[in-house]
């Protein structure tokens, strides 16, 4: 959520400083320090604290801690004298808490986790629920102290604000709004509400008069990793495919794509996305150097699976053979991770081509034949099991016999050819 800090009226003199971004911001400080040595009232401190509030923001933007830390100080000291005072007036109050709490939280997302990061957000909650008791359902500070509570943990407490935000909120701020809540749904692994969240975050996108393309990607793609949780790849692949034709620059969906097609073993489809996002300079991604390395390693193999022989069926109504083929790794047999099947009606010969790219050779690939002749009817013929680092890596025929057996040799034959980059 970003915050925008209003312009403020400066003079035109500005102090000596070596960061020229700062001097408007250091000058109005100084007036405002004027004002406090003649009238140190609460008003004067809430506004000094609101221009080194500015000056954080501008630490931040400029990545420039020194300036963001003792800004950032300067401001939660005025605030809080300015809140300790007496009585200015109560919606001034609320705005004065609300600031806090902006302070508070950017306090604590600027450290790492422990007990100071919780300690400030916990600070930033209860000063944007004091400027909700004050000012009620003001819509921004609710989506703040959501956005504070997510990152406590508080899911159910972050998705009731968030839903208070969503009816009178700007279209920007529903956006916002549902994407933190769909994070909410995900901390709660709850998917469905989560996608639901995205894709009416999505709609609200589309329809603005001039749409976001950026924003719009983001959205996609985290509607798309949403898919990909809950296993729905045709929709993950349709969504982050739609994020890179808006923003085909994008490494971090390329990486994605990427790893997950090598998941699936889709290894060309991994190589293309791994080669684009190396052109975009992400060379120093870990993830896509483990992939790149493992990439490298790819080996195709092309089985072909030619025919059967002496194979018996205990019914003389036999209509159709299939073949059936799963690739598994060795040590994980019961989760293939190709699958598929093969035809011949009346006679056993096949004669079907199977292309396969896998990372290793410690992989058996294990063909079942059927007959059905009908789909509730099917009758089991046998089965046998290649394994693939027990072949040679030249071409050729070879015979396997199917177990179990049911009457004479009961065998099928494939051919095997290699080829690829490993």
């Amino acid at each position: 959520f970003l915050y925008f800090i209003g312009k403020m009226n400066t003079k035109a003199e500005t102090l000596p400083t070596l960061d020229p971004d700062y001097c408007d911001i250091d000058s109005e400080i100084e007036r405002c320090t004027d004002v406090l040595r003649i009238t140190p009232g609460q008003l004067e401190h809430a506004n000094r604290g609101k221009a080194y509030m500015t000056k954080v923001f501008a630490a931040q933007r400029k990545n420039d801690r020194d300036v963001f830390d003792s800004s950032l100080h300067m401001a939660l000291s005025d605030y809080n004298k300015a809140l300790s005072m007496g009585d200015e007036g109560q919606l001034a109050k609320a705005e004065w808490y609300q600031q806090r709490g902006i302070l508070h939280k950017a306090l604590a997302d600027s450290l790492p986790s422990g007990g100071k990061k919780k300690l400030y957000m916990h600070s930033a909650v209860d000063d944007f629920t004091n400027a909700l008791h004050i000012a009620h359902n003001t819509t921004e500070v609710l989506y703040l102290r959501g956005d504070a509570r997510l990152s406590l943990a508080l899911y159910e407490a972050a998705i009731d604000d968030f839903t208070s935000v969503i009816p009178s909120a700007t279209s920007q701020g529903k956006i916002q709004a549902l994407v933190g809540r769909s994070n909410a749904w995900l901390a709660l692994k709850d998917c469905r509400n989560a996608y639901d969240d995205l894709t009416q975050a999505i709609q609200v996108c589309m329809v603005r008069a001039k749409i976001d393309e950026e924003q719009l990607s983001k959205l996609l793609y985290a509607r798309g990793q949403v898919s990909g949780r809950m296993n729905q790849i045709d929709k993950f692949l349709v969504d982050v495919g739609k994020a890179l034709e808006l923003q085909p620059n994008s490494i971090e969906v390329l990486e994605t794509r990427s790893s997950l097609c090598y998941t699936l073993g889709m290894y060309s489809e991994a190589e293309a996305d791994l080669c684009d996002a190396l052109k975009l300079g992400a060379g120093s991604s870990e993830v896509l150097s483990d992939l790149y390395r493992k990439l490298k390693k790819t080996q195709a193999v092309v089985l072909k699976i030619t025919e059967g022989s002496d194979i018996t069926l205990p019914s003389a109504q036999k209509k159709e053979l299939y073949v059936i083929y799963r690739v598994s790794q060795v040590q994980d047999t019961m989760r293939p991770v190709v699958e598929g099947r093969t035809l011949a009606v009346e006679n056993p010969y096949w004669n079907e081509m199977v292309h396969f790219e896998l990372p290793s050779r410690e992989y058996v690939i294990e063909l079942v034949v059927r007959d059905e002749s009908s789909e509730a009817d099917c009758t089991f013929l046998g089965r046998c099991s290649i394994y693939l680092s027990l072949l040679p890596n030249s071409n050729g025929d070879v015979w396997l016999p199917l177990q179990p057996l049911v009457s004479g040799r009961n065998a099928m034959m494939f051919k095997k050819q290699t080829g690829g980059k490993g």
